[in-house]
């Protein structure tokens, strides 16, 4: 009896306070993010691609570095696909996080810390890893999408993840007028 109530305490008391955890992490971040305007065209861009989400990767590299000229620097969120797949980059899931939001990996530690002009979040889904590195990610301006729950993005675009051309198109518009307004 003893036996089953510890694996049912391992197998769903613990992922949920993990969790929890993290969450009050993110809340902290959040309260102490600060908010500035960033220049009609970014230098330096970061980018979180959910893989599960969002379109062709192919085509949102090529889509952003057309419209940004560097190439952005990327960060993917594999929840299920073989991380084979995405060679020299990246890669962030669910185990990289651990308690009160320690990342575990250094290389998105890194990208977490590096001082982006601008931060993309193409998922329209909330795991809390992805929501930790947005959170705490130094970027001066971060865009989300509609349905990310994202608590600190300055912009959110009610546009598909698959949708790429739009958004960079929505992007370029909203900050050509924010630009304007500051």
């Amino acid at each position: 009896m003893l036996v089953v109530f510890l694996e049912l305490y391992k197998c769903m008391l613990l992922p949920g306070l993990k969790r929890k955890s993290i969450l009050t992490r993110v809340r902290r971040a959040v309260q102490s993010t600060v908010t500035t305007v960033v220049p009609k065209s970014p230098k330096r861009v970061g980018v979180i691609v959910d893989v599960a989400r969002a379109g062709e990767i192919k085509t949102i590299r090529a889509s952003l570095k057309q419209w940004i000229g560097p190439e952005p620097e990327y960060l993917y969120y594999v929840p299920y696909v073989k991380k084979s797949d995405l060679k020299d980059a990246v890669i962030i899931d669910d185990t990289t996080i651990g308690w009160r939001g320690v990342i575990k990996n250094s290389e998105a530690k890194t990208w977490a810390a590096q001082p982006y002009d601008l931060l993309i979040t193409l998922t329209d889904r909330s795991p809390v890893a992805i929501q930790l590195l947005e959170a705490v990610s130094q970027a001066k301006f971060k865009v989300a999408l509609d349905g990310s729950d994202s608590q600190v993005a300055q912009l959110t675009l009610k546009v598909s993840a698959k949708d790429i051309s739009t958004i960079v198109t929505e992007i370029q518009k909203y900050l050509g007028i924010l630009a304007k307004t500051a």
